[in-house]
């Protein structure tokens, strides 16, 4: 017996089983006019519920969209298009994934991109994870008129659309008093650039915690190229000091690692003589030896929240400006747990 194909779910059968009208679905499917934020999130329910599969020409011709987002870690010196640390993968992967939930596609934009690339690159908006503000992405689509979301804030007068971060001040303060608990006496900091917001924050948060109790602060910023042998030279540099720290609080968890890495070389013990904590927390951190502290700076939602925020744009663009903070735990290892 040959079966009938199945029907295309329409619009109509979604407004039907939502109980509004074909306009408000379609107003609530393509980001346009004002639709209450309830009814949005129902008509979507349904439609995936319903399994509608709008028909992307068609999409494209009605909200003169292109449907793609584009997505960029911000360069750390290099060309490549990411990283292998798991916290931009866990970004990556979820704001792909959101960018699907909203109907659009999201791609992976080159660090070093020029203006005149751009200009051919066929997106409604961007997200831009850790910039500085001088991302040629970031710039010239702010020039087009396009919104740009971040995962970080730019430092200074950079405008955008807005950003999601956590509270990484906070999240200092919160290790800085958790070494002190544990019986260490002169933390540092290793850090990434200071032209990132992370950076900026966490070290300027550091430095009063410090002069707050009559520490000395020492931080050592590696400026540009990231890498592990940079990282290496650096917690090189910090474990050579003639005032050398007694804990490290390390922005990335390469420079954790390689902190790590020199403490032994050294003949450091860890956690006996030097206590280790990372600002974001990976697999390589939870099975190195001893374990590594870190924080949980739950990199999925960032990503999430960064693609609402940007659709939330597309679809009104009144709402630009909005910030939203995403909270940060503090997961306790053994590389700080020496008695006091």
């Amino acid at each position: 017996m040959r079966m009938q194909p199945r029907r295309r779910v329409s619009i109509r059968d979604i407004a039907d089983a939502a109980g509004v009208s074909l306009t408000t679905v379609s107003h609530a499917l393509n980001g346009k006019g004002r639709v209450q934020p309830e009814t949005r999130a129902r008509i979507f329910a349904l439609a995936a519920e319903l399994g509608y599969s709008a028909n992307p020409h068609a999409q494209r011709l009605a909200t003169g969209r292109h449907m793609m987002l584009a997505v960029q870690i911000s360069g750390f010196g290099g060309k490549a298009l990411a990283t292998d640390s798991a916290y931009f993968v866990d970004v990556l992967n979820s704001v792909s994934a959101a960018a699907l939930d909203h109907g659009y596609t999201a791609v992976l934009a080159a660090p070093d991109m020029r203006p005149r690339d751009i200009d051919a690159f066929a997106v409604d908006g961007a997200i831009v994870v850790d910039p500085t503000g001088e991302e040629p992405l970031l710039t010239t689509l702010a020039q087009r008129g396009a919104p740009v979301v971040t995962t970080g804030r730019v430092l200074g007068a950079g405008q955008t659309s807005g950003w999601v971060d956590n509270d990484l001040r906070k999240a200092a303060t919160r290790v800085l008093d958790h070494f002190g608990d544990a019986g260490y006496e002169r933390p540092a900091i290793l850090t990434g650039p200071l032209t990132r917001s992370y950076a900026a924050d966490t070290v300027e948060t550091y430095e009063r915690w410090a002069r707050e109790r009559g520490i000395e602060p020492i931080s050592v910023a590696v400026r540009s190229g990231m890498s592990a042998a940079a990282a290496m030279r650096a917690a090189e540099a910090l474990l050579s000091r003639r005032d050398r720290p007694d804990a490290v609080y390390a922005m990335l968890d390469v420079l954790a690692l390689a902190t790590a890495h020199v403490a032994r070389r050294r003949g450091l013990s860890v956690p006996g003589d030097l206590g280790i904590a990372a600002a974001f927390d990976s697999e390589v951190l939870r099975w190195a030896d001893p374990p590594l502290t870190a924080f949980d700076l739950h990199p999925a939602r960032i990503g999430r929240e960064a693609v609402a925020l940007l659709t939330a744009v597309l679809a009104d663009p009144t709402r630009a400006g909005r910030s939203v903070t995403v909270p940060a735990k503090l997961i306790s290892r053994a590389s700080t747990a020496r008695s006091g």
